[in-house]
């Protein structure tokens, strides 16, 4: 394989890695671009394995012409400050505030001691290793009665609320409003069931799916 057949599969290899963080339109192109210097690449081989004639060949398909200097798009750009700034906050997340250990990862990962060098591929393997070890939150809905589980009337107002996308102190406070009681878990069979027919009045207000 000559040199210039390895530059243009090489050039339309980091093409293709760079079109993984585009979209739409961007996606295409870039894609479009990719497979138009592999056929190239293809045609030149070819032309070489035949022993044909390759002396019309280097004005048609140009090398240089088919291998410009890289040059960052303003997508390729804004993604690359994304990623970086996903990249701290979850290391954060994670625990790697400590500089040494946070490089120490990135080395471990991609053979790099700075985000900055990364190429996209690499990147997104530092943000999916990160996000994989990254704290679940223990309680999705802050406030949650712990009687919820064990509590059919609890269970429905938290359908609810979930629908709704409300917090529980959003149920806690048409508890307090109706019937003057601080916690859920105050309030009698009777008085849930008022919350519950609360929530379903705001959910036909607004259009809601009722659970």
């Amino acid at each position: 394989m000559t040199a210039a057949v390895q530059a243009l599969r090489k050039r339309a290899n980091e093409i293709r890695e760079q079109a993984q963080y585009a979209d739409g339109p961007a996606y295409h192109r870039e894609m479009q671009e990719a497979d138009h210097l592999m056929a190239q690449a293809a045609q030149l081989e070819k032309s070489g394995a035949t022993g044909g004639d390759t002396s019309g060949l280097k004005s048609a398909l140009p090398v240089k012409s088919a291998l410009p200097v890289p040059r960052p798009t303003m997508h390729s750009d804004l993604q690359r400050k994304r990623d970086l700034a996903a990249i701290h906050v979850l290391a954060k997340k994670v625990g790697l505030e400590d500089d040494d250990s946070y490089r120490d990862m990135l080395e471990q990962l991609t053979g790099k001691r700075s985000a900055g060098k990364l190429s996209g591929t690499e990147r997104f393997k530092v943000i999916k290793h990160l996000k994989g070890h990254a704290p679940t939150p223990k309680n999705t809905f802050p406030d949650r009665p712990n009687n919820t589980d064990s509590n059919a009337q609890m269970k429905k107002i938290e359908a609810l609320l979930a629908e709704a996308k409300y917090p529980w102190r959003y149920a806690k406070a048409i508890a307090k409003r109706m019937y003057d009681k601080e916690q859920l878990e105050f309030c009698s069979s009777t008085e849930l069931a008022g919350v519950i027919s609360a929530l379903i009045k705001d959910a036909k207000k607004h259009g809601r799916r009722i659970s």
